[in-house]
């Protein structure tokens, strides 16, 4: 800026657009919208204007080796963004009502649709061609995963199970490459597809520069590259387009990075995070545009794919906007579940003949359908002796509530296809 710049400055009408950018994103067409301060350029007034604004803004880590081929990406944080990124703590912090409602009901057969369609999505960026069918129904139980796509997808969903299990682990490398090895278990080479032509700029094979972009992103797992004022759910962001922008792992890294993300937000206190998507939220975006719900501008629009100083303002602000509308959709139908559940626990009270270490088992089948109750177990939990333990759930499965099985040579105990129906008629 010169000496000619400061009347500019202050005049009002760029006073008023100063205003407008602490509020909300502005893209250089909406420029066309306001009055500009007279005597002046559309040029000089957007070159002004990006100039105050990048100077309070947020820098994303460079991942590049060399300082010829850093990329300057910045963004600000408008009241906008602010308010997203407010309401979305507010709902998935860990002892939050979602929270709560996930915790009672996480089992292995905790799936929603939204989860379901985030590794569709995951599996389609990183190459591969998946049945909706034979993903829903791994992921559910039914059956097992023959296809790659179908165990890349459990293996997924067993690592998202178990995410609290690694919580006291460093976000480090080794990290990393175990939650890639657990991910392709069971996986030949060959099933693998290589999902480098998904990334954004080409991708670079030599060790060091992969070792240097992993190391990067390890840096920023342990907030070393990131401000200490910057929200967790927005450098778990940067993890993602780490990952998306470059192929740390060649095969699987849409899947990895997610696992890291949500990895990421789990040890800042996220925990719902992981049932949240992200990578449908992008192609849906991609895909509709102003069309989607939520979305100001296009997907084109606010995703800069050129120069080295660039504003991802617009980009933030329009993915924190539509995670948001996400997770209040889930929170909602979650609700719903839980008024529903409710209800039913609510009628167990009125079954005859029910000891209270039944109608606890009967809880815990509302909440968790695919949990699994043993005799052994049972007697331990309550402290009883076998034969004890034994009637209360033959006891359960003899009135219809429980459904017996048999497996390796011992009696195994699940909710009945028919229990839900049968509470119902104890709530009328």
């Amino acid at each position: 800026m010169n000496d000619s710049t400061f009347p500019l400055l202050r005049s009002p009408e760029f006073q008023e657009l100063l205003h407008e950018t602490s509020r909300r994103p502005l893209i250089r067409r909406e420029l066309a919208d306001f009055e500009l301060p007279k005597g002046a350029s559309a040029e000089e007034v957007w070159g002004s204007l990006t100039a105050m604004r990048r100077s309070i803004a947020y820098f994303s880590p460079n991942v590049e080796c060399s300082a010829s081929a850093a990329h300057m990406n910045w963004h600000t944080v408008p009241a906008s963004l602010q308010y997203s990124l407010s309401r979305l703590t507010e709902l998935t912090q860990r002892g939050s009502e979602l929270d709560s409602i996930i915790e009672e009901r996480r089992s292995s057969r905790f799936v929603t649709q939204q989860y379901i369609e985030e590794i569709l999505a995951n599996l389609e960026y990183d190459g591969f061609e998946p049945d909706y069918e034979s993903i829903r129904a791994t992921l559910l139980a039914e059956r097992p995963g023959k296809s790659a796509p179908a165990k890349l997808a459990s293996n997924y969903h067993a690592i998202m199970q178990h995410l609290d299990d690694f919580a006291d682990r460093p976000f480090d490398r080794s990290l990393l490459e175990e939650f890639y090895s657990l991910l392709v278990e069971g996986i030949t080479s060959e099933e693998l597809v290589d999902s480098a032509s998904r990334l954004v700029l080409p991708r670079i094979d030599d060790t060091a520069t992969r070792d240097f972009r992993l190391e990067t992103v390890v840096a920023i797992g342990n907030d070393l590259m990131t401000e200490p004022s910057q929200s967790p759910i927005m450098v778990s962001m940067l993890i993602n387009c780490k990952f998306w922008r470059y192929s740390l792992f060649g095969q699987c890294n849409n899947l990895v990075s997610n696992i890291a993300s949500r990895f990421y937000l789990l040890k800042k206190g996220y925990p719902a995070f992981r049932y949240i998507p992200k990578t449908k939220i992008l192609d849906e975006w991609k895909r509709l545009g102003t069309n989607m719900a939520g979305a100001a501008y296009t997907y084109e629009e606010a995703h800069p794919t050129e120069g080295s100083d660039t504003d991802w303002t617009p980009y933030y602000d329009t993915m924190m906007k539509l995670m948001l509308r996400s997770v209040e959709k889930t929170h909602r139908t979650l609700l719903e579940l839980k008024e529903a559940d409710d209800s039913l626990i609510s009628a167990i009270d009125g079954i005859d003949n029910l000891n209270y270490r039944q109608a606890m088992l009967l809880q815990q089948a509302v909440l968790n359908p695919g949990a699994e109750f043993r005799i052994a177990t049972h007697e331990k939990k309550h402290g009883i002796v076998y034969s004890t333990a034994r009637a209360d759930l033959e006891q359960l499965a003899e009135r219809g509530f429980l459904a017996r099985m048999t497996i390796d040579t011992a009696n195994v105990y699940k909710a009945d296809a028919r229990l839900r129906f049968l509470l119902e008629q104890y709530a009328r």
